[in-house]
């Protein structure tokens, strides 16, 4: 299994650089460096974010696990199971603002810029995670009620009730916001 400290490694040096150059890229100690590549220290948050970008390396790239540090299937369970009612919550806030029977503009409008606000506020908290992943987990009660929605109302009434522009909004933002993040 790679390691952290050796993708970080291998990919220096496939760009040529030395462990002392890449130091003073990223302005630490060389010392840091050596133990990062050794695995003796594993960088956390911005440091991680400047080797991935000095390095040209995707934040899902840095995201490796030894063996030894997988997590026990208890805590994955709830941490999956959270999930489940944060995506019925993430359905109904749209469903609401632009089927209800008193929605008006004002509730459109309200719905369509919770459409970019709320995915675009996950994005900023799991910049680490993968797109597709990040779409997969915040995103299911998205596509799953895309696909109601199409069934149940049709696709123009969907489009009329701004459902459906919400609904590929806040799956747009959850897949391409990290990459707008990054260029930024």
């Amino acid at each position: 299994m790679t390691t952290l400290g050796k993708k970080i490694s291998d990919a220096r040096k496939a760009k040529g650089l030395t462990q002392e150059a890449l130091s003073e890229m990223l302005k630490v100690n060389l010392r840091t460096v050596q133990r990062i590549e050794n695995s003796e220290t594993m960088p956390r948050g911005s440091t991680l974010n400047h080797i991935g970008e000095a390095l040209g390396l995707k934040p899902a790239e840095l995201q490796i696990q030894d063996e030894g540090q997988k997590k026990p299937w208890p805590e994955l369970l709830v941490g999956h199971l959270f999930l489940v009612p944060l995506n019925i919550v993430l359905m109904i806030v749209p469903g609401y603002l632009c089927l209800h029977l008193d929605a008006n503009t004002n509730s459109r409008v309200g719905a369509l810029l919770l459409a970019f606000f709320i995915p675009w506020f996950l994005v900023s908290k799991t910049q680490q995670t993968a797109a597709l992943e990040r779409l997969v987990k915040y995103g299911a009660g998205y596509m799953a009620y895309l696909l109601i929605a199409l069934v149940q109302i049709g696709f123009i009434r969907s489009i009329g009730t701004f459902l459906l522009p919400v609904l590929l909004i806040s799956l747009a933002v959850l897949y391409y916001g990290d990459r707008v993040l990054r260029d930024a």
